[in-house]
């Protein structure tokens, strides 16, 4: 639901960096799936008692539940394998076709380019970090129920999830609107994100915790790991972009004429191909400049 709605939202905005996101979002579910093989047969040897397996006489080994599932788990692997060739392909040829809409959207302006490209970049990085987040809280709230000392960490990260979510959307919009204040303390935020991930990746590990992910280290320090990175990149394109505000393009933003939609074209590719009809062209035309 989140790759449908991602793309979706991708394509709305005209955003090439966020369909190439999907990209690396894709490997990062194959690479779940390759990883999910042996942590099942992990989990399953540990269930050795008669009946533990249903109607199957042995959790793993010949004619056991576990070669039932394997050929079951091999598929969503090769399948998102064949997708993200095809998303690689499509996506090549959405950069050519976006490419030009962004040239005419920012006009010869190399720098607003680059600022539009950075504004993109953030946004999308955003939205990716919300899934990673979430899902590493997510899988943490259904371990932790089961250890009955650690009730006051299960309560801060329930708290901890819609607080996660408002604080995004409140980074896009310090962003858009640039407020640097609140900007300032959403980079504030990301820095104690990477502290917090850190902290639980080395758990995974400590002897105190390391027996609570026995079966499930693997899938945590992978969502532990992309956190880190996609936050510290965060971080940092979040730096330039505040860098940025007051040039300009916060104002090219709020202009209605700049709004696009999945089904139609940016105002410019609109007026492109009224030139190209023989429609003529204005002063007033000719100087505008926008931004999707």
């Amino acid at each position: 639901m989140f790759s449908v709605i991602y793309v979706f939202d991708g394509l709305r905005a005209r955003n090439i960096v966020q369909l190439a996101l999907h990209l690396f979002f894709n490997f990062c579910l194959t690479l779940y799936g390759i990883l999910q093989i042996p942590q099942t047969k992990n989990a399953l040897q540990d269930e050795n008692a008669p009946g533990d397996c249903g109607k199957y006489p042995r959790c793993t080994g010949p004619d056991s539940l576990y070669n039932l599932l394997e050929k079951l788990m091999i598929v969503p692997p090769i399948i998102f394998g064949f997708a993200s060739i095809s998303f690689a392909v499509m996506i090549r040829q959405l950069y050519i076709q976006f490419g030009w809409a962004v040239f005419h959207l920012v006009g010869a302006s190399p720098e607003m380019k680059k600022m539009h490209r950075q504004y993109q970049t953030f946004i999308s990085l955003l939205k990716m970090l919300i899934f990673f987040a979430m899902a590493f809280c997510m899988a943490y709230i259904i371990l932790i129920t089961a250890w009955k000392p650690k009730k006051a960490e299960f309560i801060v990260t329930v708290i901890a999830l819609p607080l996660l979510v408002l604080a995004t959307f409140l980074c896009g919009w310090a962003l858009r609107a640039e407020n640097r204040p609140t900007m300032g303390l959403c980079l504030f935020l990301m820095i104690a994100g990477i502290a917090y991930f850190i902290y639980k990746l080395a758990s995974l590990w400590l002897p105190r915790t390391s027996t609570l992910y026995i079966n499930t280290k693997i899938t945590m320090a992978i969502f532990s790991i992309f956190a880190i990175i996609i936050l510290i990149i965060t971080f940092a394109v979040g730096c330039i972009c505040m860098s940025n505000f007051g040039k300009g393009l916060a104002d090219a933003h709020r202009n209605p004429e700049n709004r696009t939609t999945l089904w139609s074209l940016p105002a410019s590719v609109r007026y492109e191909k009224k030139v190209e009809e023989g429609g003529g062209t204005t002063e007033s035309d000719a100087a505008r400049v926008t931004i999707e």
